[in-house]
């Protein structure tokens, strides 16, 4: 089977550009956008490409980013079947649940990143926690926090 533009496509739909990745859970695909300054996490309907629901969040400021390769939404959510976290680095890390229901938030402060490329990190969700590897210029730090409930758990300075 040929894979490409027009070969092998089951549907195609119109998205707000991100670099982020999608990520696929059952019926259901997860992404981060950027879309009039509000930065989106969205569901789609894997069968058809119908948007399920969009959640977004209008930060009070937007990280300086390379705008060829980078974006605000560049960061990949992820989702542990029962909730689905995306991170900004113009806001913080969000989580929903599967049906778009806003579960928690944990601001964090706007991000500063190397030659102003912008963030790029992605949340992964180990157990019960939520592990960022917040990289910046200056202050980075690897953080964890519940899964239930966005509370810290712990931070550790990852100094240079």
């Amino acid at each position: 089977m040929k894979i490409g533009p027009t070969a092998g496509v089951l549907w195609r739909v119109e998205v707000p550009w991100s670099p982020s990745s999608p990520i696929v859970w059952g019926d259901r695909i997860f992404l981060t956008t950027l879309s009039d300054g509000l930065l989106e996490t969205r569901c789609h309907d894997r069968a058809d490409g119908r948007l399920r629901w969009s959640r977004g969040v209008k930060p009070e400021n937007i990280e300086e980013f390379h705008r060829s390769d980078g974006s605000p939404a560049a960061s990949t959510p992820v989702t542990d079947g029962r909730h689905v976290v995306s991170y900004f680095g113009s806001f913080g890390l969000i989580c929903h649940d599967l049906d778009g229901k806003e579960l928690w938030r944990h601001p964090l402060p706007l991000a500063e990143s190397g030659g102003k490329f912008g963030t790029g990190t992605s949340p992964i969700i180990v157990g019960n926690r939520v592990l960022l590897n917040r990289d910046q210029y200056p202050y980075s730090s690897l953080l964890a926090v519940e899964v239930e409930t966005g509370s810290t758990i712990w931070e550790t300075p990852r100094p240079d």
